[in-house]
């Protein structure tokens, strides 16, 4: 006696599995395997069956993957744009006035940069001349996260602005990061690190050593 199993019209397995092999770059017969064996299954295959099942699941899930790192990066790169164009407004280092103070005054923090600076001292962090003031402007604060660092030096005599310092970043977006793939959270920066418009560069502009 035989028996006949009869495809279902209403379960497109072959559809998908071929569609999945494709999206992944997987080769043809993998597919074609896939879908000859949920459709006629052999005597004591139903494990391979569920198995099978499994697998689609997990394919299906990594093309979902792909799919939110793609948009992601799109997003990303809208956010860079910005950052570059908020940047080219106000970013970078600008110094109004240098000072110039004697030698003993540097050598021990960042190199040969002034050894005077502490940073928990808050407005008070360069001593009782000057006024230090660091302000983080968030403007998008998840997926991505997109901030402005503005750092300025006050002389405290006369309230005068010596320099200040200006940068924008995104960062985040990292739907890949955690299986070891590319990712489209890559961060970026304007001015680029290399050009280094942070606090300490603001200081070896102001402060200069005296001969």
């Amino acid at each position: 006696m035989s028996s006949t199993i009869e495809k279902s019209s209403r379960t497109p397995w072959n559809a998908t599995v071929l569609r999945l092999t494709a999206r992944l770059s997987l080769p043809a017969r993998f597919g074609e395997a896939m879908k000859d064996r949920l459709y006629y299954p052999r005597r004591g295959e139903g494990g391979f069956i569920i198995t099978s099942m499994i697998v689609l699941v997990v394919l299906a899930c990594l093309v979902a993957l792909f799919w939110l790192n793609e948009k992601q990066k799109k997003l990303n790169d809208h956010y860079d744009a910005e950052v570059d164009r908020l940047c080219a407004v106000d970013g970078g280092v600008k110094v109004y006035e240098t000072v110039r103070l004697p030698p003993e005054k540097f050598g021990s923090w960042r190199g040969n940069g002034i050894n005077f600076f502490d940073p928990t001292q808050g407005e008070n962090a360069l001593g009782s001349e000057f006024i230090y003031k660091w302000k983080i402007t968030v403007y998008q604060e998840r997926n991505p996260f997109v901030d402005r660092n503005h750092y300025e030096v006050i002389r405290r005599a006369d309230n005068k602005l010596l320099g200040e310092a200006t940068s924008y970043g995104r960062s985040g977006g990292d739907v890949l990061a955690f299986l070891g793939l590319p990712a489209a959270g890559e961060p970026h920066r304007c001015p680029p690190p290399s050009e280094l418009a942070g606090d300490g560069s603001l200081f070896n502009q102001i402060f200069v050593k005296s001969e």
